[in-house]
Formats: structure tokens, sequence, C-alpha cells
């Protein structure tokens, strides 16, 4: 430069009197990409200047991040709840298989694991790849909702058998504690509490929640309490059964209760026993449900024997029975003369239908029937006094609880033949 005779060029840090300009800091790269923290943290400009206050109070970024993580789900997890309840079914159902689509391959991640399970829960039905994939594996199938719980039991009655089974033993245990108590008293003993507080037991709400409103589990349920109840001839099984029925009616599960032939009567039956007595108005409607059985729909009867065999139908039966009988010795009155009529005598509907589940005697049709025709009936059951409760306990095995289910649901509402009741 100065050969040339010119002045010679100088940076701008070199020029007399002017401050250096301060360079841009460049976010650090590894071979030409952002290090892994900053490529995945939270890329916001305004918290860059905020972080290093979390330094100064000695937080680490684990701890910062994996709360904005947290915080993170929970919204996405509302966001799936919302969108499962907004808009057309399809259209919502369309989202929600497209977001289980993307997001399925991240369900063995603990921390995203609840959003896929989340999503396969609001989907009435879940590809069939995506549940035999979660029924193979153990840990998916505990996390999972017992909504999708639900699809996978319907096509697989041996698994569901397997969920069941335990719960029934639970309940039996339950029962016979209960009966065989040396805490009962006249004022509170095993038939003291109401058919609603019975109801409100952990068997009968697990039951009622993995049924849903899926009748096939429904049916599923009852042929396992028939099977068992015919193998063991515990009543208890009958008073599940009935439990069970109006657990679902209490949710008003019309889905089941409008298929169950059994409803209207068991509604009729729970209402006698809540108040432990049946007046004659109910009688009549029960007569009338027993005698609204049409020609070919006779193995109706078998379950209403069922739900007649319930220690608790029988024990209010009984208590209504005696009471009557009191009245007409007041009145000086002879049963065949009575027009009162409380008990469900039928009009000419087969001779001598009086199925005997169990070993007890239950209050079907009887041709001619009058309550002179009843009253031999529940005199055995009181002369046996809790007898024909103990008759399933007896039987060695027998008050261990279920240990096979049956092999193949049929998915509609069947009994068993009736010479397997009066075999009993």
């Amino acid at each position: 430069a100065g050969g040339c005779g010119g002045r010679a060029r100088t940076g701008r840090a070199e020029r007399p009197g002017v401050a250096p300009r301060p360079r841009r800091r460049s976010r650090p790269r590894a071979h030409g990409r952002l290090f892994p923290q900053t490529e995945n943290g939270v890329l916001l400009p305004s918290l860059q200047s905020a972080l290093p206050f979390l330094d100064l109070h000695g937080t680490p970024r684990l701890e910062f991040h994996q709360s904005v993580f947290d915080e993170l789900r929970d919204k996405l997890l509302e966001r799936v709840s919302a969108i499962a309840s907004e808009g057309k079914a399809e259209e919502r159902y369309k989202k929600l298989e497209d977001l289980l689509e993307k997001s399925f391959s991240l369900v063995k991640m603990p921390s995203l694991q609840p959003v896929v399970m989340c999503v396969m829960k609001h989907l009435p039905k879940v590809p069939e790849k995506k549940l035999k994939l979660v029924m193979a594996d153990k840990e998916l199938y505990r996390a999972c909702a017992v909504e999708v719980k639900r699809q996978i039991w319907q096509d697989n009655q041996a698994l569901f058998g397997d969920e069941v089974s335990p719960l029934l033993k639970q309940y039996i245990l339950e029962k016979e504690t209960a009966l065989f108590s040396t805490e009962l008293s006249v004022l509170h003993n095993f038939f003291s509490p109401s058919p609603k507080t019975r109801r409100q037991g952990e068997v009968v709400q697990k039951l009622t929640q993995m049924v849903g409103k899926n009748v096939k589990l429904y049916d599923m349920v009852l042929q396992f309490l028939r099977t068992l109840f015919l193998r063991t001839r515990n009543v208890h099984y009958c008073t599940l059964r009935a439990e069970l029925l109006m657990s679902l009616h209490e949710l008003d599960v019309g889905d089941i209760c409008s298929v169950d032939p059994c409803h209207k009567f068991t509604w009729c039956l729970d209402a006698c026993i809540r108040e432990r007595f049946v007046d004659s108005k109910r009688a009549r409607e029960l007569q009338g449900f027993l005698d609204g059985v049409k020609k070919g729909q006779e193995q109706v009867l078998g379950d209403l024997s069922m739900i007649l065999c319930d220690p608790f139908a029988i024990n209010t039966l009984s208590l209504s029975t005696v009471r009557h009988l009191q009245e007409l010795v007041s009145q000086e009155t002879l049963p065949r003369v009575s027009v009162s009529g409380w008990l469900p005598a039928a009009s000419g509907r087969g001779a001598g239908m009086d199925c005997c589940w169990s070993g007890v005697h239950v209050l079907l049709p009887v041709a001619g029937g009058g309550a002179h025709h009843q009253v031999p009936a529940h005199a055995h059951v009181l002369r046996g006094g809790r007898s024909h409760l103990q008759r399933g306990s007896e039987a060695p095995g027998r008050g261990e609880g279920p240990s096979l289910v049956p092999k193949h649901a049929s998915g509609e509402f069947h009994q068993v033949p009736a010479g397997a009741a009066h075999g009993l």
C-alpha cells in the first residue's frame, strides 16, 4: 500500500476512536447441526434469556423440560377428549384414527403411552390389528382402558372368563362370610342390607363396568352364572344375576335392559324385596309377566326361576306368605277362598311347572293354582331356615367358586334345558 502512495486499509476495530462492534453469537453446532439440547429444547427467543434464572436457583434443565413435557401431554389429552366429543361422528372418528395411526408406534414409551391409550379409549372400534398387538403384550393389555378391553373380550371368551372368574369367587366368598358371620343379630342379619346397598358392592360394580353397554359380554356373564349355578347349586349366583341386571337398570343401560326378557319381572320383584313385602298389586304384575311368556318361549322360565331362587326373593316371599296367613287366620278365612291372591298363581299354563332349581321350590305356574297350592313350598323354605343357602357349601369344593367357564358364546339369551334344572 505504501508503494502505491495510497493509504493502507484497516479493519473497523483498528480505526482510531471507533469502538469495535460485537460479533453475533451463533448457536453451537455439531457438524453443521444444532446441538441436541438446543435442537430439542423449547425454541422460544424470549425463553433463552430467562433460562439463566433457573440456573441461579439451582433448577436443573431436565426438571424444567420434564415439567413442560408433562404440561403439554396434559393439554394433548384434553384435546383428544375434546375431539371425541365435538363435531359429527364420522369426522371425529376419522381424526382419532389418523392420530392413532401416527402415535401408535410410541405406545411402549411410558411418557407418551397415556396419549395413545386415550385415543384408543375414545374409538368405538379400534383396528383389529392394533387390538391383537395390545392383547399379545401383557403390559399394554393391563394399561389399556376397559373400553378397549371390551372390544378384546367380545371376541375372546376365554380371556373374558379369566377376568370374571376371580370376581365370582370373591362374590361367593363375601356372601358366605356374611351368611355365617358370628356378628349377626335379629336387627342386623344376612337379609338386612337393601338391594341398592348390595348393588354398591365391589364385585357388582366391577362387573357392571366390564359389561358396559355390550350385550354380548352381558350374555357371556349370564352363561357363566347359569353354568356355575347348575354345577354348584349355590344360590348366591342367582343373587348376582339379579343384582347385575338391576345395576345396569340404575345406569339406564337400555341396550341391555331392553333385550333381557327378565328385566321388568326383576324390576318389580326388586321393589318387593326393597319393601320386604309383596302386595296384591305387585303380585298381579308378577303373575302378568309369567302369563306373558308366549308359547315357544318357555325357556325364559329358566331365567325367571333363577331370579326367584335369589335368597332375598325367597325371604321376601316367605315373609309375605306368613303375613298373608296371619291375615287369613284373623279373618277366619281359608286360602282357597281368599280373593287377595297375592301369590303369583297361573291360569292353567301346563301342569306342575314349579321349576325346582337348586332344590328350592320356586313359585312358578301351577295349573289351577291358588294360594293353597303354594303354601307347602313356602312352609318347606321356612322350616329349612338357612339350609337352602348352605346347600351350595356342603358339597366338596362347591364353596371354592367357579373354576371353568363355557367354551362358546351364542350371542343371544338362551336357557339351560328344563330337564337339567329338574335333575339337580
